[in-house]
């Protein structure tokens, strides 16, 4: 029932258009009710007892409404429900509203769904502009590890690296405490020295474990090992970066960030990070205080690694230092599915997405260079790299290099990895014809003429689980290529865009390698 009310400076009568249809009464303060259900009718009579007693100084009393005796004059008419069509200016700014429960729970109901489906609608229209932007690598492209740039202006390891969005730009970060900003164009043709367009100190000095690229590749966010995550702006017009945003996390409740990612799509930009003590953290970078935070604890290990899905958004996979993948689904905010590695203790060092099968991920584990792909609906290993002389799969004899870095794409749908580790070797895997992987940039160590060949097997093992993939790495002879490889374990990949597509790769001894 809709109820409205009337306030006057002094208390008067109001008629409507018909006499016996009148539908108010006084008060005392000065108020008149007005009932706008047109199925309930006051007669004349019981109008004029109200007057009378609130004439007459007696207590003003609210009587129900009941159905006269008899029906008006002219039944078949109805007054408005709209009480103010009849009032004026000043009238109308005195009426208040008064909804049932009720109704303004659908209301709130369908406002809530109108913005979900708007999200929706952002978000698969910013997916569909993604899947029109240009894709890194171009048709084509052949990853010949031809060295372009030696870029040595770290004075420690460089953990991480960045690439921008359309821009001929990318960051890299130390634990030197720095953030620097490189320009690849200026890296073609015949640039003897290769400076730093930008760069950032962080004030306490502290090494910086992770970083992304955020809203819409106008910020870098930054994760300190002193619990500091840092938010700076990067402007490709000015000489320096600015700081805008910071966090300082509780050193007992989560550590310090280990990892971090952005969800940057249309309808979003949260910085997402886990903390050393099993928490993964969404902070709305339009917003203050946190989006939302998911427990992982520490019953499957510390926190390593983690990726989101790159195609939807809405999950996203753990890596622990005990071999144990987690994946939370991002919509409902719960665990759906743990995976553990069959070699019990194996170190998770990095998880990625696969590039074209958006239900599976790939996960570097400790020793052999072995990068698995796992099936996240079934929960199985479909195919392993195995980039060690060791028998495939062996859990006792083996090597101790692990890959520490990787990079995901394809090339006209052809997927492929490229992976570098702490052998210092840069590798080129073909996930489709893997005859035709191939050792792309030898480690400065090496001899003069290394090369590898690769082959695929077909094993049946390992819990009744199929793995496949290329086997192992048998030694042949090659030409004779410079010493231009990494002299320390290489820490990150990724593509940068200008007027040719170049390979960055980072090292634990602060050198940046730009590679075509």
């Amino acid at each position: 029932m809709n109820t409205s009310y009337l306030r006057f400076s002094s208390p008067r009568l109001l008629t409507l258009s018909h006499p016996s249809r009148i539908l108010h009464r006084i008060n005392t303060c000065g108020s008149i009710d007005t009932n706008v259900n047109s199925d309930w009718n006051y007669s004349s009579e019981v109008l004029t007892r109200q007057s009378e007693s609130t004439n007459s100084g007696g207590p003003p009393s609210r009587s129900t409404s009941s159905r006269p005796s008899s029906p008006p004059p002219d039944g078949h008419q109805f007054i408005s429900t709209d009480p103010s069509s009849n009032l004026s200016l000043h009238e109308r700014s005195y009426i208040q509203y008064r909804r049932s429960s009720c109704y303004i729970e659908l209301a709130n109901l369908k406002s809530r769904q109108q913005e979900h489906y708007f999200e929706a609608y952002r978000s698969t229209e910013w997916a569909e502009q993604a899947a029109w932007r240009p894709k890194l690598p171009p048709p084509g492209w052949h990853l010949r590890g031809v060295l372009v740039a030696h870029l040595h202006e770290h004075r420690s390891a460089v953990n991480r690296l960045c690439t921008f969005p359309d821009l001929p730009l990318f960051a890299s970060c130390s634990a030197d405490g720095t953030v620097r900003l490189w320009d690849c164009s200026r890296m073609e043709g015949k640039n003897i020295a290769n400076r730093s367009k930008q760069h950032y100190k962080i004030m306490s000095g502290a090494s910086i474990n992770g970083m992304a690229v955020c809203e819409g590749g106008q910020s870098l966010g930054t994760a300190c090992q002193d619990g500091s995550i840092n938010i700076l702006r990067v402007d490709p017009a000015s000489s320096k970066m600015n700081l805008v945003q910071s966090r300082q996390l509780n050193a007992d409740e989560d550590g310090f960030a280990v990892d971090l990612q952005c969800l940057d799509s249309g309808s979003q930009s949260v910085l997402v990070y886990a903390t050393l003590y099993g928490a993964i953290v969404g902070w709305d970078l339009r917003a203050p205080g946190t989006a939302w935070r998911l427990e992982n604890g520490l019953k499957e290990g510390l926190i390593t690694t983690f990726c989101l899905d790159n195609t939807h958004q809405s999950w996203l996979t753990l890596g622990t230092r005990n071999g144990v993948h987690i994946v939370w689904d991002l919509r409902f905010q719960l665990p759906t599915t743990t995976i553990e590695h069959s070699s019990s203790g194996a170190k998770i060092k990095k998880v990625i997405s696969h590039p074209t099968e958006h239900s599976w991920i790939m996960s570097s584990i400790q020793g052999n260079n072995e990068i698995s792909m796992w099936n996240l609906e079934t929960g199985f290993r479909q195919k392993v790299l195995w980039g060690s002389t060791a028998p495939p799969l062996s859990k006792t004899d083996g090597s101790s290099n692990s890959v520490c870095a990787m990079l995901a794409g394809s090339i006209e749908r052809s997927p492929f990895v490229v992976a570098g580790g702490s052998d210092q070797r840069l590798r080129f895997w073909d996930l489709e014809s893997p005859t035709e992987s191939y050792l792309s940039v030898p480690a400065a160590s090496d001899p003069v003429g290394t090369a590898l060949s690769y082959r695929s097997r077909l094993i049946d093992g390992d819990c009744q689980r199929k793995e496949g993939g290329p086997g192992e790495e048998i030694p042949r002879a090659g030409p004779e290529p410079p010493p231009a490889g990494h002299r320390d374990c290489i820490s990150d990949i990724v593509l940068c865009k200008a007027s040719q597509c170049f390979l960055v790769t980072s090292a634990r001894d602060g050198v940046i390698k730009v590679w075509k």
